[in-house]
C-alpha cells in the first residue's frame, strides 16, 4: 500500500459536505497531492467552505468538483487576496454555480489553464467590490451558461484577458443577441485572437410566443468568410420544442460520408430533428451543414427549408404509400424535393424495407447513402431491396453505400459478395469494412 504521504491523487465519493472538510483538513501537508475529485450526490451546505479548503491545498493541480443534485447549491467564497492564490491549473466545476460565484472562484486561481463550467447561471446580485479574474494561461474554456445575456457572457470574455485556444459555450438564453455573427465576430478578433477552436451551442425554444428577431433574418452571416477561413462549421438542430444553432470545427470522416441532417419525416409538428456532437451522447446526436445555405425562412409551423441543402439524416420515414397517398403537408414536400440537390442521405434504424424506396425517388442526385443501425438479420433484406431499386431506376451515376451494423463479424463482406453475385445485383464494385461499417462502392450500375 502507498504510503499517504506520497499520495498523488485521489477521489472522495458519497461523503457529506460535514464530513468531508475533515479528510480535506489532513491533505494539506501531502506534498506530492496534485489531482483532487469530490463527487457529492447533494449538498445541503454552503459549498464554500469546502472550495476554500480545496483551494488553499499547497500543491494541487488538478480538481474535479461533482455535485449531483445541486438546485439550491450556495457558494460563499470571499475574495481573494494576493496571499490566497491556488495553484490548481486545471479546475472542473461540475454543479451550479452562478455568475458572480464564478468570478470570485477565478479571483482565486489565477493559474488556470484549463477550465470547465457545467451550469453557470445568472447572478441575483452585483459584486459591488472590485475584482481581478485575470487568467494569463488559460488557454482552453468550456462553459454552460443559463439566463446569462450576452453582454454578461461578453463582459466574462474580456474580464479574464487570456490567450484562449479552445473555447467551448453552450447556452440556453432568452437573449437572441447570442445569434449575431457580427457580435461574436468582434468579440473573438478583439479579445481572443489566438482562438483556433469554436465550439457554440444556442438554444431557443419553439413556443407561442416565438418570433422572428432581426437575428435570425440575418442567420446567414455565419457562414460568411470569418468562420469559413477557420473551418469552422455553422449547422442547425430544430427538434420539437427547441432550435439548436451550432458552430463547430470542420471534421473529416472516412469515405467522404459526412455528418447529416438529421429529420424527422412525419413528426406531429411537421419538425427538422437534429443534434451535434456537444456534450451530449454522441449516437442521439445530428447537425446540419450550413456552408452552402442561401437562405433561411421560418413558417407557421416550426419549419426550415434550405435551398441548397447537400445532405440530410433521416430516422423515420413513412411507407412509400402513405408518403405518396398523404394529404398532410408533411415536412417533405417543403424539404426533399424533386429538385433538390441532396447528394448524401443517412437513414437511421430503418424498421421497413419499403422506406427505400421514396428515399431513392426524391433523392435523384444521391452519391452517398449511409444505413446505420442495421442489425445483421436484416442486412441482406436490406441491401438487397436497396441495390435492386437502384438497379430497376437503372441509376448509373456513382453511389458509395455505407452500412453500419451493431453485431458485425467478418463473414458479412463474403456473406453479401455471394449475395450480389448470385443475383447479379452489381457489377464492378468494391465491398470492404472498417470497424462496424461496411462501404459498398460502384461506378455504374
Amino acid at each position: 500500500m502507498i504510503p499517504p504521504i506520497h499520495l498523488k491523487s485521489l477521489v472522495l465519493k458519497e461523503i457529506s459536505t460535514f464530513k468531508l472538510a475533515i479528510p480535506l483538513f489532513y491533505l494539506k501537508p501531502l506534498c506530492c497531492l496534485f489531482s483532487l475529485t469530490i463527487c457529492l450526490d447533494q449538498c445541503f451546505d454552503d459549498f464554500g467552505d469546502i472550495d476554500q479548503i480545496i483551494f488553499r491545498l499547497p500543491f494541487l493541480k488538478y480538481a474535479k468538483l461533482i455535485i449531483s443534485k445541486y438546485e439550491e447549491l450556495d457558494i460563499n467564497i470571499p475574495i481573494a487576496t494576493n496571499k490566497q492564490y491556488s495553484t490548481i491549473e486545471y479546475l472542473v466545476i461540475h454543479h451550479r454555480c452562478s455568475l458572480n460565484e464564478l468570478t470570485v472562484i477565478l479571483s482565486r486561481t489565477p493559474q488556470l489553464s484549463h477550465l470547465y463550467c457545467l451550469n453557470i447561471s445568472k447572478s441575483d446580485e452585483i459584486i459591488e467590490q472590485e475584482v481581478s479574474t485575470i487568467l494569463p494561461n488559460l488557454v482552453h474554456f468550456s462553459l454552460s451558461l443559463n439566463y446569462i445575456e450576452f453582454d454578461e457572457f461578453k463582459e466574462l470574455i474580456i474580464q479574464i484577458s487570456s490567450r484562449l485556444k479552445l473555447l467551448s459555450v453552450t447556452i440556453k438564453c432568452v437573449d437572441k443577441s447570442y445569434l449575431d455573427a457580427s457580435l461574436w465576430e468582434k468579440l473573438i478578433l478583439e479579445h481572443t485572437p489566438d482562438l483556433s477552436r469554436f465550439i457554440f451551442c444556442y438554444a431557443d425554444a419553439i413556443n407561442d410566443d416565438f418570433e422572428m428577431s432581426p437575428c435570425h433574418a440575418s442567420i446567414d452571416r455565419f457562414t460568411s468568410s470569418f468562420l469559413v477561413q477557420r473551418q469552422w462549421n455553422f449547422r442547425i438542430i430544430v427538434a420539437d420544442d427547441e432550435v439548436i444553432y451550432v458552430i463547430r470545427p470542420y471534421e473529416a470522416t472516412s469515405v467522404n460520408c459526412p455528418k447529416y441532417t438529421h429529420i424527422n419525416a412525419y413528426s406531429n409538428q411537421n419538425t427538422i430533428n437534429d443534434g451535434v456532437i456537444d456534450n451530449r451522447q454522441k449516437d442521439a446526436n445530428f447537425s446540419v451543414s450550413y456552408s452552402s445555405i442561401v437562405s433561411l425562412f421560418v413558417r407557421d409551423s416550426p419549419l426550415v427549408y434550405y435551398q441548397n441543402l447537400d445532405s440530410v439524416r433521416i430516422s423515420s420515414f413513412p411507407l412509400y404509400e402513405d408518403f405518396y397517398e398523404s394529404d398532410q403537408p408533411s415536412i417533405i414536400s417543403k424539404f426533399l424535393l424533386k429538385n433538390n440537390k441532396i447528394t448524401k442521405v443517412a437513414l437511421k434504424s430503418i424498421s421497413q424495407v419499403e422506406e427505400i424506396g421514396p428515399i431513392i425517388d426524391i433523392c435523384p442526385r444521391m452519391q452517398h447513402l449511409i444505413l446505420e443501425f442495421i442489425s445483421h438479420a436484416n442486412l441482406k433484406l436490406l441491401v438487397r431491396r436497396t441495390l435492386s431499386k437502384i438497379k430497376k431506376d437503372r441509376i448509373r451515376r456513382p453511389i458509395t453505400i455505407c452500412i453500419y451494423i451493431a453485431d458485425a463479424n467478418n463473414n458479412i463482406v463474403q456473406e453479401l459478395q455471394k449475395m450480389i453475385h448470385s443475383e447479379k445485383l452489381l457489377k464492378h464494385y468494391t465491398l470492404n469494412r472498417q470497424y462496424d461499417g461496411f462501404y459498398l462502392h460502384w461506378d455504374k450500375g
